[in-house]
C-alpha cells in the first residue's frame, strides 16, 4: 500500500474513521463525498490526490448545514439559491451554481480564516473562490457546466 494513501471499498475509502474520514499516515481528509464503482474498488487513491465528487443536492445541503453548524457565528451566508433571471442581474456567471441550488456565498468575520479556509473546505469535498478579503464562494460541483448525469436527474434549475 502506498504510504499516506485509502483503499477504495464498496462502502467509500478505508481505512477511515467512524465519521467517514480516511487516517491514513495520521493525515486527514474527508471522504464522504466519495464515490465506489466497480472500475474504482481496490484502487489506491493519495492521500495529496483530489478525490472530491460531485455531490447531490442533499449532500451539499447538509455539507452546508454542518459548515454552518462547526463555524458558528465565525461566518454567514450572503447568498444561496438563485433564479437564473435574478442570477443574471447580480451579474452571476452563465454557468452559475446558484441557480442549481448548488452554490453559497460565505462572509467570514475573523481574519484568521482567511488563511485557513480553502484547506478547509476542499477537506470538505467543496470547491472554492476566494472573493477579495471578505469571504468565500463555495459549491458542490466542479467549475464550468455540471457533469450530463447530474443535469438528467436534478435539472438545470
Amino acid at each position: 500500500m502506498i504510504p499516506g494513501a485509502c483503499v477504495v471499498g464498496r462502502s467509500g475509502f478505508e481505512p477511515r474513521d467512524q465519521r467517514g474520514i480516511c487516517c491514513g499516515s495520521g493525515q486527514l481528509r474527508s471522504l464522504d463525498i466519495a464515490r465506489h464503482t466497480p472500475d474504482t474498488e481496490g484502487e489506491e487513491i493519495s492521500m495529496t490526490q483530489d478525490i472530491r465528487q460531485p455531490m447531490t443536492p442533499a449532500e451539499f445541503d447538509a455539507a452546508c448545514r454542518e459548515l454552518e453548524e462547526d463555524w458558528g457565528d465565525l461566518i454567514s451566508v450572503t447568498s444561496g439559491f438563485r433564479s437564473w433571471a435574478h442570477n443574471s442581474v447580480v451579474g452571476g456567471h452563465p454557468e452559475s451554481k446558484h441557480p442549481l441550488g448548488m452554490a453559497r456565498d460565505y462572509k467570514y468575520h475573523h481574519s484568521e480564516l482567511d488563511a485557513l479556509t480553502f484547506a478547509e473546505l476542499k477537506h470538505r469535498g467543496f470547491w472554492a473562490m476566494k472573493y477579495d478579503d471578505w469571504g468565500w464562494h463555495i459549491q458542490g460541483l466542479a467549475p464550468g457546466p455540471p457533469p450530463e448525469w447530474w443535469v438528467a436527474k436534478y435539472g438545470r434549475g
